[in-house]
């Protein structure tokens, strides 16, 4: 049957605590922990460690990110970062024991999962007295770091699904039904999610609380999934870059890139990201959102991208100069080369300011290429819906997984497995969400 109309996540509303009001930015410098007990007054400026983990500095965007909010801390802080990406469950364990960062970068989709285990603070001081101007944020972004109207996390990056088309054929360049054409492994939580949204399908139900994995359709979708196509790749928006060819065979075929669409043609994605989140157990948390503020501000994001930007015309002179000497392209500072526009066309910052303003400047430059995909990413964002946020989806994610392996080793048929995987599924969100109230309830205001 067909499926009802998906309102896009990008007008989303948010609904935030009485106490996370959409605050302004404030100017002048940032301010740290007073003697009256307050995270941030002048009589006190940021000093002590900032140990960071799960954030990559290899990325010359985010290495100009990072540089600009350690500048912002001042000279008394001393920062740390660990590029090693965070896994949930080993952090939520190891925080429980007292061990922990003072500052996150996560999946969007863990937060929940950490809040609910105690891992993780609520930020209303830190947007309070910071403060944060929560409106520069996506309404979306946002919405899937709010549990209970309670903000966990600041988001930063966010991406969208993609397909890479490297057949010389026709009729495949926007996918066609997700099930029967895309190269996707049913096992991957993005990919049924993609299914389910196209199919009107929820996995869990809009209010976070009662699973559906048993649901008759969802069942014969994984009865009956077809073979991952050799012409069509399900890629991320964040990991587009020069690099991306597709692997095709055949050289004279240029690599299309366009939204997922479903059985009726019509786009579809849904939206993931990152998040910075304060551990509990961290030791200083009040410098921890100040470097989050600065990090994820608009013009830090600007300034990260259009102050390294090479146009179309100084790229060619650089790779022109690099042949006549024979050497590498000269580097700035940090050892990183210019930003090209199509590095930057993939780029959703989940900070909606600075989308617009990047997405001006590359749909202005010269390079068609760059242009192309950056229109390919707008029409899926536009489409993207939000995935029901919930304090479990660590363990929704392990319980698919575990349910898809039991139909394709034979142990179990579809409908065996997706009745067993609803049972625990169901006992999941409700451990989360008890576990979320008891968290909430175990904190002062």
């Amino acid at each position: 049957m067909p499926r009802q109309h998906r309102p896009s996540v990008i007008a989303a509303p948010v609904a935030l605590a009485a106490s996370a009001v959409l605050l302004a930015g404030c100017t002048g410098e940032l301010q740290g922990p007073g003697a009256d007990g307050s995270w941030y007054a002048a009589d006190q400026p940021y000093a002590g460690q900032l140990e960071i983990e799960g954030f990559a500095l290899a990325d010359p965007i985010n290495q100009a990110r990072h540089d600009r909010a350690v500048e912002a801390l001042g000279t008394a802080v001393e920062v740390s970062v660990s590029a090693g990406a965070v896994d949930a469950r080993s952090y939520a364990s190891a925080a429980e024991a007292g061990d922990a960062p003072d500052l996150i970068y996560a999946d969007r989709a863990d937060i929940g999962y950490l809040a609910a285990r105690g891992a993780i603070m609520p930020l209303d001081r830190c947007i309070q007295e910071a403060p944060v101007n929560l409106g520069q944020y996506s309404p979306a972004a946002l919405a899937q770091v709010t549990l209970e109207e309670r903000i966990f996390a600041l988001p930063d990056t966010s991406t969208v699904p993609l397909l890479v088309t490297t057949s010389a054929t026709t009729g495949t360049e926007r996918g066609g039904a997700l099930v029967e054409s895309v190269g996707a492994d049913p096992r991957e939580w993005r990919v049924i999610q993609l299914w389910a949204a196209a199919e009107g399908t929820p996995l869990v139900t809009p209010d976070g609380r009662t699973a559906t994995f048993d649901d008759p359709r969802i069942v014969a979708a994984l009865d009956g999934w077809a073979e991952p196509s050799a012409e069509t790749t399900l890629v991320e928006s964040a990991e587009l870059s020069t690099g991306v060819t597709g692997g095709s065979d055949e050289p004279d075929v240029e690599p299309q890139f366009g939204p997922v669409v479903d059985g009726a043609g019509e786009p579809i994605a849904v939206l993931k990201g990152y998040g910075w989140a304060i551990p509990v157990a961290g030791a200083n948390p009040a410098t921890a959102c100040g470097y989050v503020r600065a990090v994820t501000e608009s013009e830090t994001w600007i300034d990260a991208v259009t102050s390294r930007a090479a146009t179309p015309d100084s790229a060619d002179a650089a790779t022109d100069a690099e042949t006549d000497a024979g050497t590498e392209q000269d580097a700035d500072a940090t050892g990183s080369a210019d930003l090209a526009p199509l590095e930057v066309a993939g780029l959703l910052t989940a900070n909606a300011t600075a989308d617009a303003e990047l997405r001006g400047w590359v749909t202005d430059t010269d390079d068609a290429s760059a242009a192309t995909l950056r229109a390919a990413v707008d029409e899926a964002y536009a489409a993207a819906v939000l995935p029901t946020v919930t304090p479990a989806d660590v363990s929704l994610k392990r319980i698919w997984s575990d349910a898809v392996d039991a139909v394709r080793s034979g142990e179990l048929s579809a409908a065996e497995a997706l009745a067993e995987a609803q049972l625990d599924a169901q006992n999941a969100l409700d451990r989360g969400w008890a576990n979320l109230a008891q968290a909430l309830d175990s904190r002062t205001p």
